[in-house]
């Protein structure tokens, strides 16, 4: 709930202890004064939000109940300073009050009431009251029809005490918020109090902070404003500071009541007894500062504590309340702070491991400086950082630059993915859920962006989510096309999938793992293969392959996969192996049949294969791959894109002997292509046509390129 700034009433809900104290004032004003008929001046002095209005409100309970256990009457005058606007208002203000005071009591106060009136009709400066106060007047002169002007005032001051000790009626008078006035407003307080303050049987207990109210009379007297407060307050009690234990206390308590059961709840008593003890927890020094940042975490922190770090929300939040100047310096200072890789400086030359240093540089208070480093110094991104780009990606720190506008806009921009995505994706959602929400990035082109993202988050998450996220993207590669030449990030979007699923892959540890991931992923299809179950396999052999052979893998995908050892290798790339045979089998048969049809791209990666492994089951399939010219022309054409140059004229196909598919006979093709009708054929079919005569009468040379468009524009290598 939000927490408004209203006094405490009800002893319950007492905090800060403040009712013992109170009891203690109580106490001592009505057993010191039950027997005399003295005044007072009673002083309570306290910090703004120290709770000085709570204190009064319990002094005045237990007044009321002990004098009453006493037999003790008592008048309680809780007089308003902020309802008047000068000296000669307040003073008719406050009699007039008295008045009302005394009228409703019994009627032993009649004579009192009708001497007090005499005394606010001889005041001579009445007939200079504020325009604004003619009610007040016009009563004021009710009362006085009939009196003697000319009454001694003095005389009329006697009789009004002599009236309140035979009443034996204790009067107490609280003025409270004096601080809270204008200067001319506090001293004009002061005045009422030195004019009125020594009726018999009268307390008056003010409250204000000691400090306000002297500066306030210094400025309006000249002299020392403490020394005239002494003058006018007989006794002053120092209401006790709140101990950092105490507020702490109390925050964190309000901050667990803030809101309802739920993620957010949950969150909050995990990490509760972590955040009271942060840093920007010392600029609350009372409950009103308390209660100001609470009220505005109960407005702003269940909409964003998905999408941001909790305690950079929290800091940050505390440096807008309680010091802009710095909130406005690091709006001003993105450049300097947020974080950057080592050896690298922004357009300032301030490198990572300055920012310490710029920070205790700057002139805000040791807080503010310690709650900025605790933001944005967080080392260098070497061997020797405290947190890398991916660790402030995961945690969504404010240091990271992907994430720092997001905590000064509170809201999301067109460009920018929901944390509670990002959360269900990887923690709370199955297979066909985390599907959808790739289709859905897909769909908004954020999918890019998102499995990037994804990648960085996923560095200590357990094997069976990025198991399901490994299948899920997997399965949405599935229905991308495979693209040779379509260009897509550092390749086609298919690519991308599978990419994304190789540095996934590196996030499990434990070679044997991440095996284990791959291997279930192939055994699962029950030999029924798609294009990327092919893909996968044949990737894997390629890094064996490499290896095999001395070359590098180092950019290769599944590299840490092999290890070189063929203890530890044979066994898993031989199942690999034969995943691959049944898998190009699986898909060149269902090819064939029509079940699953594969593009020019993917038959490029497939005939090759199927004709090595499967040559029995190849050969008597192939003549349908070309039992008519314009499959025949698709054929040739697969086998021209295996080789290619670009250069600013245009891209150069190669046509050799060497990179004719399996199957090819150069004769026959030659015979059905020159008797072929050229009318049944189009534009790029007829390219390829003229692109194979031209490669057949120059011999199928090698290294020697055509231009598609233009045969006779040749590039020798």
């Amino acid at each position: 709930m939000i927490n408004t700034d209203q006094p405490i009433t009800d002893p319950s809900n007492d905090k800060l202890g403040r009712k013992i104290f109170a009891e203690e004032i109580a106490s001592g004003l009505v057993n010191s004064f039950k027997d005399n008929n003295e005044s007072i001046v009673i002083g309570l002095s306290g910090n703004w939000g120290s709770g000085k209005s709570t204190l009064v409100n319990f002094i005045v309970q237990e007044i009321e109940k002990l004098s009453k256990s006493e037999d003790q009457e008592v008048i309680v005058v809780r007089f308003n300073p902020w309802m008047f606007t000068g000296q000669k208002e307040l003073q008719n203000i406050f009699l007039k009050e008295l008045l009302t005071k005394f009228r409703a009591k019994t009627a032993k106060l009649k004579d009192l009431s009708e001497k007090l009136s005499e005394f606010l009709g001889h005041l001579t400066w009445l007939k200079y009251v504020h325009p604004g106060t003619g009610e007040a007047v016009k009563d004021v002169k009710e009362f006085l029809e009939g009196v003697n002007k000319e009454q001694d005032i003095n005389e009329l001051k006697q009789d009004i005490d002599k009236l309140l000790i035979e009443s034996k009626i204790k009067l107490y008078i609280t003025i409270d918020d004096i601080d809270r006035l204008t200067p001319t407003e506090i001293t004009d307080i002061f005045q009422l109090v030195k004019l009125n303050g020594n009726f018999a049987n009268t307390i008056f207990l003010l409250a204000y902070d000691q400090k306000v109210v002297a500066q306030a009379l210094t400025r309006q007297f000249g002299e020392n404003g403490s020394k005239y407060i002494d003058k006018i307050v007989q006794v002053d009690y120092m209401i006790p500071n709140i101990s950092r234990n105490t507020i702490s206390r109390i925050f964190g308590d309000t901050l667990l009541n803030l809101f309802p059961d739920g993620d957010l709840k949950n969150l909050l008593e995990e990490e509760i007894e972590s955040i009271k003890e942060q840093d920007f927890v010392k600029y609350f020094s009372s409950l009103r500062d308390v209660y100001r940042f609470t009220n505005s975490l109960k407005l702003r922190l269940s909409s964003v504590y998905k999408d941001l770090n909790l305690y950079d929300f929290l800091r940050l939040e505390a440096m807008r309340i309680f010091d802009f100047d710095a909130y406005e310096y690091i709006l001003k200072s993105k450049e300097e702070l947020i974080a950057k890789k080592e050896g690298a400086s922004n357009m300032l030359g301030i490198e990572p491991a300055g920012k310490r240093s710029l920070i205790e540089q700057t002139s805000f208070e040791k807080t503010t400086q310690n709650i900025l480093i605790e933001l944005f110094d967080i080392g260098d991104f070497g061997y020797f950082q405290s947190m890398d780009e991916a660790g402030l990606i995961k945690h969504r720190r404010l240091a990271n630059k992907h994430f720092f506008d997001r905590y000064f806009n509170l809201q999301l921009g067109d460009f920018d993915i929901s944390e509670r995505i990002f959360d269900k994706f990887i923690d709370d959602s199955s297979i066909d859920e985390k599907e959808e929400i790739l289709r859905q990035m897909n769909e908004k082109d954020n999918l890019v962006k998102f499995l990037r993202w994804v990648e960085l988050k996923c560095n200590d998450v357990e094997i069976g989510k990025i198991k399901d996220i490994f299948s899920a993207a997997l399965n949405v590669c599935e229905k991308v096309e495979y693209k040779k030449f379509s260009i897509f990030s550092s390749g086609s979007d298919f690519d991308f999938l599978i990419n994304f699923c190789h540095k996934l892959l590196e996030k499990v540890n434990g070679i044997e793992e991440k095996r284990g991931v791959i291997l279930e992923r192939l055994r699962s299809k029950n030999g029924i293969f798609s294009f990327v179950d092919y893909y996968l396999s044949d990737t894997l052999m390629l890094v064996k392959i490499r290896g095999d052979e001395n070359k590098s893998t180092y950019n290769y995908l599944w590299s840490t996969l092999y290890t070189g050892n063929n203890e530890i290798d044979e066994a898993f790339f031989d199942e690999i192996l034969q995943l691959q045979k049944d898998s190009v089998l699986s898909l060149f048969t269902n090819h064939f049949n029509g079940t699953t049809l594969l593009n020019e791209d993917q038959l490029l990666m497939i005939v090759p294969l199927m004709n090595n492994y499967h040559a029995e089951e190849f050969n008597a399939m192939f003549p349908e791959l070309i039992d008519d010219d314009k499959k025949l022309l698709k054929y040739i054409w697969m086998s021209a894109k295996r080789s290619y140059r670009t250069s600013v004229e245009g891209t150069f196909f190669q046509l050799s002997e060497l990179q004719f598919l399996p199957g090819l006979d150069k004769e026959l093709a030659k015979e059905r292509l020159i008797n072929t009708d050229k009318d049944d054929l189009d534009e790029s079919e007829k390219k390829v046509l003229n692109l194979y005569l031209k490669a057949y009468s120059d011999g199928f040379i090698q290294n020697k390129y055509y231009d598609i468009e233009d045969v006779d524009k040749i590039i020798e290598l």
